[in-house]
């Protein structure tokens, strides 16, 4: 089936496909350096506190794929 097609129909989310195929620790760290160091350089004083919240967000998905393996 159509990557693009199953995406739309069923409603999944991109990052499950990412740790099904074996790339989570690479998304999860690859964002959480993004984000940290975004942190203060871009936006507002909030867009700074959700940036910080989006390190911890994706630092809590990367122990998921860490308890997982």
């Amino acid at each position: 089936m159509n990557f693009l097609l199953f995406y739309s129909k069923k409603k999944f989310q991109a990052s499950e496909f990412i740790y099904d195929a074996g790339h989570g620790t690479g998304f999860n760290m690859g964002n959480v350096m993004k984000y940290a160091q975004r942190y203060g350089n871009k936006g507002t004083t909030d867009d700074h506190r959700k940036d910080l919240m989006k390190v911890i967000h994706y630092a809590i998905l990367q122990l998921y794929v860490h308890d997982s393996e």
